[in-house]
């Protein structure tokens, strides 16, 4: 007669290290899978909402990975063993991972730097930071008086403006940040 064989299930646990980091700093995922039917083969991948950030294969029963792109905030890690033909697929979502914002550099030009009131201005600004590319605007400021808004990309970005009092101005950019970028 014919035999059924169901696939044995499988428990995953998963964890993480460090627990916080700045944006853009590698962590390390790791997984366990086990089972009462043997040891599970294959691979488990891991999650924070949709962002998938690595996919380690298990090799006597544990996976580990190593990613960068957890974004900031407080990040629920989901480890997903894929099952196999022989175990049934598990999910373990108790680790978490702290990320924080990352710092930023901005730098500001003017062009030109010496001109006759109401002449127009142009004000180039780059936000940069070794953990990726910063998004969003920089305000351009002569004291309390906004000149301008630049909108970035690629993390820089130019607007003009022809509101400058006459005299010696100090001009400023500031960086409002986004959700990885102080």
């Amino acid at each position: 007669g014919a035999v059924t064989i169901t696939p044995a299930s499988t428990t995953t646990s998963d964890s993480v290290l460090p627990t916080s980091t700045p944006y853009g700093t590698n962590a390390t995922f790791s997984a366990t899978v086990t089972s009462s039917g043997g040891t599970p083969n294959g691979s488990v991948t891991f999650k924070t909402g949709a962002v998938t950030l690595c996919t380690g294969t298990l090799s006597s029963g544990a996976a580990s990975c190593m990613a960068n792109t957890a974004p900031a905030g407080t990040d629920t890690i989901a480890a997903t063993y894929s099952g196999s033909s022989d175990f049934t697929t598990s999910a373990s979502s108790a680790a978490q991972l702290v990320v924080s914002q990352d710092a930023t550099t901005t730098s500001l030009t003017t062009a030109p730097t010496s001109t006759i009131y109401g002449t127009s201005v142009m004000y180039s600004a780059t936000v940069a930071s070794a953990a990726g590319t910063p998004t969003g605007s920089v305000v351009v400021t002569d004291g309390s008086l906004t000149l301008c808004t630049i909108t970035l990309s690629s993390g820089i970005g130019s607007c003009n403006a022809t509101t400058a009092p006459a005299g010696s101005d100090t001009i400023m950019g500031t960086y409002g940040g986004d959700n990885n970028f102080l």
